[in-house]
């Protein structure tokens, strides 16, 4: 090997560089224009193409119909043909424009066509066989005494005939049963851990608090599996579950044996996790071929002809797609449209003139008198009702006209003239209703061919279940392939309904109730202002809603979670379970009638709607009623204090400082279990919601002197048993009950059970007796580990209500205080100061900042005061006392070291580097050289925090380890000595010598050739010039050590075969 490459191999190696570089741009560049130019802009011309033939269609079918009555201007328009339209955009922002419209259509029709494709595989994955769906309606047919639950395994096996029956009848019949049947699916069956009693059918919770409804057993282990808060489980064909209890009854079934070695068993762990790991090393493997994949499939590897295949099927995919679901129901939906005659639209008033006309006098002497009597009697207390109390909420929220004005009321006695004179309107009206109707089809708005794309998916839906409704003629006439596609397209159809429903309309409802329930919070708020807004900017209004909804779905399961965490398992036994292994809600979906997820959904909703009226929407209203004091917020982003950012600097840098110091979800989350803790004891509730059973809770004090009760004596012993305790001044008396009630949230529910079980408090036995032969519902196999016994007061349930409205209470006033002290203090201080009105961000801030200022004192001043009053001796006292003030002083000096340092000095070094060399050459040669120190430091803070970022985004190096070591204990603790040397000392000498470097080069310049006119524009050129100079010193050096790299790769790909030949034998 040389010491000295020659120049040739560097120029060989440097082509190979050159061309491969040039080779891969050039690819990249094509490959980018297909995929995100050509592609696009040829689908945003079949997007239009497609709405021109729905449009010419519309034309046509227009002069076949002969709507002579349609305006003008809607047919005599001529549009231009697509091709015409396309030479006319013939610009560069045209196609600019039309590029970046069809990114977002392709965009759009991907995703959704990704997503059908894998709903459409999940379906055909999970979805039953008609014979096995035939055999389910068969088997639900039969007699209760027949229809028994069955094993069943994986895979198909041989079953024998009848065993050596039992005595018991009831096993013949159900070994019987079992040789005779069909084996159904795996997933259909519920687990052996998940059954009730024999004679009872089981269910499961109902996910949101709704009420049960009673229907067929459901296995804990098959599906459908309930969402949180809005769905339930499905019975699973009228079958239960074996009992858990039958081996031990049956002699003849045995359970299988189980092997307890434990060496075999760690030596399984030990290849399992073998296995684990070959796994996991494959999948890091086959990552890189992954990648390899994407980049043919793109086409930046492999042959062209791949690169324009995929291009090609994937335009003719992306038309087949607009055309299925756009093109196709628009144009359905205009023939819908059009068919609809005129004769059609008049047909209701044509039955009611025919329906007056000849039973007129029949009912006329019946209805006449109740209309008369309505009109003189009822519909006067109607309007004076509406003129006291809902006119003057119409006009202060809907901020409209009166609804009913006074000439209402004179009119009552005229209502039988009103309504004949509306019979006679009401014709011109549905005319004029129908001919707008029609327009939709010719229309070419977006609103217009929204709604014929509508009334198409709505005419195909229609047609669906009408062909749905003749199922065997479907299977008659195509086969079991037909129906089978069908079948997977109904429920494609239902699960995408459903989830639309849940992801995107139950959000946005949730999101619109909010936005009504807190009208008051802002300054001339209305509905009309919200319709208003949503017709001048309909996408920004739904996004908002809809981004509230979610939020406020998020933050109520959030809380759910929480009260789930604080009480024992099985308290919230009715609410789902997220952490459910068996939670599966698109098989819920599949399997639940149409009528009962809307019905869940329903319950679910009016479940929200009370939620934020009551909780949020009556809070603001009651906070409304002060008057202006406190509502409406001031809430205008137009007005800010300063023209320097400092709000946005102090939410980046002192609000995350905060948050970690005072830490209020664990602050917050302690207080709420104390509330909590403190109310079940004053209500004697602790043992239902905790599991621990307190004595002193179980009873009540009867006190036999009044010095007793003053004193609040109490008994000589609080008895572990369900006795009484007498003493001389107070005794003990036990009352309540014990209940036996699930201990986990994952048990079985039963209709029309009860889940919380009356015992006996000696032996725990059920008090009723139908309880006591049935059991508990949630009792199962292992009574022990399914339900608990807990303590219950009298007047449980409206124990258990005041509660929760005494934690709401509290909750919401102590929110209430955090929320609204700080800002009427911040409020008082800025109008005491400027006499300005300012954001309430700017109050809130103030105000919370210096009353956290009075606590973080008060509480230091009360902690030092008790930490020495504990000390015996006045010495002790005066130790301790200059313990807690040195302490305190080193704090002081440490954190006024850190603000001066990393507040004052590093901001303004930065802030005078970015000043120089990049605002003030870009400055006009004419403004004058000054440095403002404010907006000096607010450029230097937020560079050095973009500075702070990107050093903790690069790899382990100097800087990082520096700060790490200097703030490691914090603040309070840091090492000011190591700061200086490794921190503050190299930034305040670069700093200096950058800002001192250039001007003295110019001086010394013009110093040398004696012209001192041009010093300022000198000045003006050096720092720009010494940046450049820097740079081009980096990228040199940069480069050199590239060159050196370069070279040793060189040498290493041309020597290296050689040399491992030459050193294979070593």
């Amino acid at each position: 090997m040389p010491d000295v490459l020659p120049p040739l191999l560097y120029v060989q190696q440097l082509r190979k560089k050159i061309s491969f570089v040039f080779y891969n741009a050039l690819r990249a560049t094509l490959v980018f224009n297909v995929w995100l130019t050509f592609l696009p802009y040829f689908t945003v011309w079949i997007w239009r193409m497609y709405f021109h033939l729905g449009h010419s269609l519309s034309k046509q079918l227009v002069d076949i119909y002969q709507l002579k009555y349609i305006e003008r201007e809607n047919t005599t328009t001529a549009v231009n043909h697509w091709i015409e339209d396309y030479k006319s955009r013939m610009n560069l922002q045209s196609f600019v424009s039309d590029c970046f419209e069809g990114q977002i259509i392709t965009g759009v029709v991907v995703i959704i066509f990704v997503a059908l494709f894998l709903l459409r595989e999940w379906v055909v994955q999970n979805l039953p066989a008609i014979d096995e769906a035939e055999h389910a309606r068969v088997v639900n047919q039969l007699p209760p005494a027949i229809r028994e639950p069955m094993f069943e395994e994986d895979d198909e096996q041989n079953r024998p005939g009848s065993p050596v029956a039992p005595a018991e009848e009831e096993l013949d019949e159900w070994l019987n049963h079992l040789s005779n049947v069909k084996i159904t699916r795996a997933a259909s069956m519920p687990p052996a851990g998940s059954s009730s009693h024999l004679e009872e059918p089981e269910f499961r919770r109902s996910a949101s608090m709704e009420p049960f409804f009673s229907e067929n057993t459901v296995g804990r282990g098959n599906p459908p599996y309930a969402p949180l808060v809005r769905n339930a489980d499905a019975p699973v064909l009228n079958m239960q579950p074996i009992a858990e209890d039958l081996f031990d009854h049956h002699p003849f079934i045995q359970e299988p044996l189980v092997d307890e070695g434990n060496e075999d068993h760690e030596e399984e762990e030990e290849e399992e996790e073998e296995v684990e790991e070959e796994e996991e090393e494959e999948d890091l493997g086959n990552f890189g071929d992954d990648i390899e994949g994407v980049l043919e499939a793109i086409g930046m590897h492999g042959s062209f002809w791949i690169l324009l295949q995929n291009a090609t099927l994937m335009s003719l995919l992306i038309a087949l797609v607009l055309f299925t679901v756009i093109c196709l129901p628009y144009m359905i939906g205009v023939i819908s449209i059009l068919s609809v005659g005129k004769e059609v639209a008049g047909l209701p008033l044509e039955l009611i003139g025919f329906i007056h006309k000849n039973l007129g006098k029949i009912t006329d002497p019946l209805i006449d008198p109740i209309l008369s009597a309505y009109f003189d009697y009822v519909w006067p207390s109607i309007l004076l009702c509406c003129e006291l109390y809902l006119n003057p909420l119409l006009e202060r929220y809907l901020g409209k006209e009166r609804l009913l004005s006074d000439q209402s009321a004179s009119s009552a006695a005229t209502g039988m003239d009103h309504l004949i004179a509306l019979y006679h309107q009401s014709k011109p009206i549905l005319e004029s209703t129908y001919h707008r109707y029609q327009a939709f089809a010719i229309g070419e708005s977006s609103g217009d061919r929204f709604v014929c794309i509508l009334i198409g998916y709505a005419t195909i839906f229609l047609f669906a279940c009408v062909l749905l409704t003749r199922s065997k003629m479907i299977y008659t006439l195509f086969g079991d392939a037909a129906q089978e596609a069908l079948r997977e397209y109904q429920v494609i159809l239902k699960l995408t309904m459903f989830i639309a429903i849940e992801l995107l309309i139950f959000p946005l409802f949730c999101g619109a109730v909010l936005d009504l329930s807190t009208l008051p919070l802002f300054e001339g708020a209305s509905v009309a202002s919200r319709v208003t807004f949503l017709k001048s900017s309909p996408v920004s209004s739904l996004f908002i809603h809809w981004f509230l909804g979610t939020g406020f779905i998020f933050l109520f399961a959030v809380f759910v979670t929480l009260c789930r965490s604080i009480v024992r398992p099985g308290v919230m036994w009715f609410i789902r379970d997220p952490t459910d292994p068996q939670f599966h809600p698109l098989r819920e979906i599949v399997e639940r009638p149409v009528l009962f997820q809307y019905q869940k959904i329903g319950s679910s909703g009016l479940v929200y709607v009370f939620a934020i009226f009551i909780c949020i929407g009556g809070v603001v209203h009651t906070i409304n009623l002060a008057g202006n004091t406190i509502l409406p917020l001031r809430w205008s982003p137009s007005s800010p204090l300063s023209t320097i950012p400092i709000d946005l600097l102090t939410t980046q840098l002192v609000l995350p400082a905060v948050i970690n110091y005072l830490q209020p979800k664990r602050v917050f989350k302690k207080w709420f279990v104390d509330l909590i803790v403190f109310s079940c004891r004053q209500l004697r509730l602790t043992s239902f919601l905790f599991g621990t059973r307190n004595p002193e809770e179980e009873g009540d004090l009867v006190y036999h002197t009044w010095s007793a009760w003053i004193r609040r004596a109490k008994p000589p012993y609080y008895p572990h048993e369900p006795t009484d305790v007498h003493g001389a001044e107070v005794s003990f008396v036990w009352n309540g009950q014990c209940l036996r009630v699930p201990n986990h949230d994952r048990v079985p529910v039963v209709p029309n059970r009860r889940m919380l079980v009356p015992v006996d408090p000696f032996v725990f036995e059920p008090l009723d007796d139908t309880e006591r032969q049935m059991g508990h519902p949630a009792d199962g196999a292992n009574e022990t580990n399914n339900t608990v016994i807990v303590y219950s007061p009298p007047n449980f349930y409206r124990r258990v209500l005041m509660l929760v409205v005494i934690v709401w209470l509290v909750s919401t006033t102590v929110a209430c205080a955090f929320a609204f002290i700080p800002l009427m203090l911040g409020r008082w201080l800025f109008r005491l100061a400027i006499e300005q009105v300012v954001h309430d961000v700017y109050s809130y801030t103030v105000g919370a900042s210096l009353l956290f200022a009075c606590w973080s004192i008060a509480s230091f001043m009360l902690k030092v005061i008790t930490d020495v009053h504990k000390q015996q001796t006045t010495w002790l006292k005066l130790k301790r006392l200059f313990k807690h003030v040195k302490r305190w002083l080193f704090k002081a000096w440490r954190w006024m070291f850190f603000l001066i340092s990393f507040g004052i000095l590093l901001p303004l070094a930065f802030g005078v580097l970015l000043e120089l060399y990049l605002v003030l050459p870009s400055s006009k040669k004419d403004k004058p050289l000054e440095l403002k120190i404010i907006p000096i430091w607010a450029n230097g803070v937020a560079s050095m925090v973009i500075a702070h970022g990107f050093i903790h985004v690069l790899p382990e190096n100097r800087w990082r380890r520096s700060i790490g070591n200097v703030l490691q204990g914090g603040i309070g603790r840091m090492n000011i000595t190591l700061c200086l040397k490794e921190i503050i000392k190299p930034v305040v000498t670069f700093s200096i010598i950058a800002i001192c470097a250039p001007p003295l080069m110019a001086y010394i310049d013009h110093k040398l050739l004696g012209k001192f006119n041009g010093y300022k524009k000198s000045i003006r050129i050096a720092y720009p010039t010494a940046l450049i100079g820097s740079g081009i010193f980096y990228l040199i050096s940069l480069l050199s050590g590239l060159g050196r790299n370069w070279a040793e790769t060189i040498r290493e790909e041309t020597y290296l075969v050689g040399r491992i030949l030459h050193n294979h034998d070593n």
